[in-house]
């Protein structure tokens, strides 16, 4: 396995900031839903100042495909999904909306 492949199998995590109308329109579930489709694991909660705040762990590109599969459907919604990239924490066993 060359280097490139191996830092392709390095477990990242990626906080984003959802902003827009994003709460009160099913946002979570439907983040729940995708999740069921990729292989990464965290969180999707509302926040007080009404943005959507996912935590999700995975291969990277695992991860930002998921976040592109979120985004994509409800564009509408959606005026700026903002990403930051950190070390994975392995906490997650799962995908879970926090209500």
């Amino acid at each position: 396995m060359n280097t490139l492949d191996m830092n392709s199998a390095i477990q990242r995590r990626v906080t984003s900031f959802v902003s827009g109308r994003v709460q009160g329109v099913g946002f979570r579930f439907h983040t729940k839903e995708v999740a069921k489709k990729f292989a990464v694991m965290g969180t999707v909660e509302n926040l007080a100042d009404g943005r959507v705040m996912i935590v999700a762990e995975g291969i990277l590109d695992e991860v930002h495909r998921f976040l592109d599969a979120v985004e994509n459907p409800m564009a509408g919604n959606v005026h700026k999904m903002e990403r930051f990239e950190s070390e994975a924490s392995l906490e997650f066993s799962s995908f879970t909306p926090l209500w």
